[in-house]
């Protein structure tokens, strides 16, 4: 099926983008200084490297991963099976059952995506560096660390992973830690051969207080790299006043180089929570943060570009002030499904963009009230859909049994018929308090992960 570009026909929502906050100190504890001896990969995607690149320890070898050299799954797998399950009659379904299973690994920040044969992909953080790896019922995969990864920021922003439809190629982009505070933005790949490599994707100039932080990148059908990133003079540095803030977007094509990275907003607010979706067509979904909107979202097709998209709002929930920390999904049926909290009320809340349509519509409440909280945080919601307009979300809360730093309550909720069902997956998780559960979907079975006590990752399944 050939996604269209069902929004591009929008016009320009002009509206000024606000944000009320200040800049977030983004060094933890947990992150180390960036791995400056390393050299950068300058190679290509999905081609095979210049003769003249310089690899080296930017590479790791081929993993097994149940992927052949073309990108295509092995004979043996199931996960295209799972992949062309058209689901159910679309008829209620009420709460869902979770099968829970321990996945063996651990994790302080992670994401799953799926590709358009079913294969399910993991990325997490766990010992200071990046770990990539396949997953299925109960196992993981064909785990490798990626190259340079040891110096990643993970507060407010969990790495993103990213895969070509076709599985082919899997993506993904951080920024470093350390004493320069996030002076450059890294991104890593894993070509059709299996081998993943690291480049720059950005750096601030020498002696510039110019600062990146929550990167989030998608690839759509032809290959193509998309990222976008919160950008800000870091004042923690230089001792400057902030004057402009902006999310900024970049691109590079398959055996290409980096577009310029030109900014989607620009402002003296500052604009956060970036986040992208791949559609299962290729398309590009990108959301972020707004002022005076819960947040500002721009879709490019396969093959095009975020940079001259038009901008649309989504609207906060009636009587909230202001929201943000926002994820999006979108099936095949072009519907737009977008979760955020509305910070105020400490509520997820559900917006959604109908194909052909001009705006978001507030749709509802998903957590029907505010997330249970004994400290002051800030939950960020994880969303899919099917093709009948199932929604599920899924976010942390807290009791304070852990503190006030971690979060040990999963929660879902359902949409079905127009009404949201919650239901309380895990009381005893162990989720850092700027972390998140993930989700993603094939057919009609969805996939959750989450940190459990303990630390290691659990994976629930349930049929919708």
């Amino acid at each position: 099926m050939q996604h269209t570009p069902k929004h591009a026909a929008l016009g320009f929502l002009a509206a000024a983008l606000v944000w009320a906050g200040c800049a977030h100190e983004w060094t933890t504890d947990e992150e180390k200084e960036d791995d400056a001896g390393l050299e950068d990969d300058a190679g290509t995607d999905d081609a095979d490297p210049p003769e003249d690149a310089t690899v080296g320890e930017e590479t790791t070898p081929a993993d097994d991963a149940g992927v052949t050299d073309a990108g295509s799954r092995d004979e043996t797998s199931d996960d295209a099976d799972e992949a062309t399950d058209a689901g159910g009659d679309c008829g209620p379904i009420g709460e869902l059952t979770w099968n829970i299973v321990d996945l063996g690994v651990g994790a302080v920040a992670y994401d799953i995506a799926r590709d358009n044969l079913g294969g399910k992909h993991l990325l997490r953080k766990d010992g200071g560096a990046l770990h990539y790896g396949r997953f299925d019922d109960g196992s993981v995969t064909g785990d490798v660390v990626l190259p340079g990864s040891d110096s990643v920021v993970t507060t407010f922003a969990r790495p993103r992973v990213a895969v070509r439809p076709d599985g082919s190629a899997v993506h993904t982009c951080w920024a470093n830690a350390g004493p320069t505070r996030a002076d450059r933005l890294y991104h890593a790949w894993r070509d059709a051969a299996g081998t993943w490599r690291r480049e720059v994707a950005w750096q601030s100039p020498a002696g510039s207080p110019r600062r990146a932080a929550v990167p989030a990148v998608g690839v759509d059908a032809d290959g193509t790299v998309h990222v976008i990133a919160q950008f800000w003079d870091d004042c923690f540095v230089s001792g400057c006043v902030p004057t402009e803030y902006s999310v900024a977007y970049a691109s590079r094509p398959v055996g290409g180089i980096w577009s310029d990275w030109e900014p989607l907003y620009s402002g003296a607010r500052e604009m956060r929570h970036c986040s992208i979706f791949t559609d299962p067509d290729g398309g590009i979904h990108a959301t972020w943060k707004g002022w005076r909107l819960d947040g500002a979202y721009r879709y490019a097709a396969a093959a095009g570009g975020l940079a001259d998209a038009p901008t649309i709002g989504i609207p906060i929930a009636p009587g909230a002030v202001s929201a943000g920390m926002g994820d999006s999904f979108a099936p095949v049926d072009g519907t737009v499904h977008h979760a955020h909290v509305s910070f105020d009320t400490r509520s997820i809340d559900y917006a959604r963009l109908d194909p052909g349509g001009g705006r978001f519509e507030w749709q509802g409440t998903p957590s029907g009230g505010p997330v249970p909280s004994a400290s002051d945080f800030d939950p960020w919601p994880a969303i899919v859909a099917d093709e009948c307009g199932r929604v599920v979300v899924a976010w942390a809360g807290q009791t304070g049994a852990l503190g006030a730093s971690r979060l040990d309550q999963l929660q879902t909720a359902v949409l079905d018929d127009g009404t949201w069902t919650v239901q309380t997956v895990d009381s005893a998780a162990d989720i850092p308090k700027t972390g998140k559960p993930a989700l993603t979907i094939t057919g009609n079975t969805v996939w959750m992960v989450w940190r459990g006590d303990g630390g290691n990752l659990r994976l629930a399944t349930a049929r919708l």
